[in-house]
């Protein structure tokens, strides 16, 4: 059996809402997902251009990502009220 007939080809239907959330939350980012060879899901998102925060985030968890990318803008918009 080759390595693509083993795992599903298609997330489940919560990794793929969580993708189009992250999708609606970051417009600054490319946000995709990647599949591992245990069968997990990742998503990785990338920023369009140049800007604030960081430059690429993967993680198995949607929540992690979210919260350091609000994170990442909060002290963004913080530190040029100062």
């Amino acid at each position: 059996m080759r390595y693509d007939e083993e795992l599903p080809q298609r997330p489940p239907m919560a990794v793929a809402a969580a993708l189009e959330a992250l999708r609606d939350a970051f417009r600054d980012y490319r946000a995709d997902l990647i599949r591992h060879r245990d069968g997990t899901w990742h998503f990785e998102l990338t920023r369009r251009g140049d800007g604030p925060g960081p430059w690429c985030l993967i993680s198995g968890s949607p929540r992690k990502i979210y919260d350091t990318l609000t994170n990442s803008q909060g002290a963004q918009a913080e530190s040029q009220d100062t």
